[in-house]
């Protein structure tokens, strides 16, 4: 009867074993799931931040790019302004200039029978007329290289609203590459990013001030 008893408690503790066995493997099992899970969490985490940051530095290089390429169209339209500004007076230099050379030679009409008045306005008529000759083919020129000047501004100016989509595009790309090789910029992207850069563009028109 002892020898049962014994092979009794015995086959006690194998079930109780067994039993302990298959517990631990299951609590082994849900301990690597939620390992697993928590590395793909934390993966999944990582690559989030890492595409948010390539993101920021991307629309910040895009903006940058904008941004030079306002300043670009800016510095022409003062540029143009600048031309047309020296353009007009140098007009009204050479039209006032012709004005008092047709005054003095009416005022010299006229006191030509004033000995000391006449022989005054002579020699200031003569000067003038001179100075008229040299100024007229001399602002003529001026003119002609604001006026070549002013068109040949307003085609860099467009040349550089133009090109600003396709570079803005391209920086994107490269910044996006340089922080993150896995991040692509989609189709619809794409557009998007084109037709913001050209209506921001768009708000200075070429030529205009």
């Amino acid at each position: 009867m002892s020898s049962t008893v014994h092979e009794g408690a015995a086959s006690v503790r194998s079930g109780q074993g067994g039993q302990a066995f298959v517990a631990l493997l299951a609590l082994l099992a849900a301990l690597s799931l939620a390992f697993v899970a928590v590395f793909d969490t934390g993966q999944f985490m990582v690559a989030k931040l890492r595409l948010a940051s390539a993101t920021d530095a991307a629309a910040y290089s895009t903006a940058v790019w904008d941004a030079r390429s306002l300043n670009f169209s800016a510095s022409m339209n003062r540029a143009v302004i600048a031309n047309e500004a020296a353009l007009a007076q140098s007009v009204s230099l050479r039209s006032w200039s012709a004005y008092m050379n047709r005054t003095l030679s009416n005022i010299g009409a006229l006191t030509r029978w004033l000995p000391y008045l006449n022989a005054a306005t002579e020699v200031l008529r003569r000067f003038w007329q001179g100075f008229d000759r040299g100024l007229q083919p001399s602002l003529g020129a001026a003119e002609a290289i604001f006026s070549t000047a002013i068109p040949l501004l307003a085609g860099a100016q467009q040349v550089m609203l133009q090109s600003s989509e396709i570079g803005a595009l391209s920086i994107m790309r490269e910044t996006l590459a340089a922080n993150d090789p896995l991040a692509e910029i989609t189709a619809g992207g794409q557009l998007l990013l084109m037709r913001g850069v050209a209506h921001s563009l768009e708000r200075i028109p070429p030529g205009q001030w």
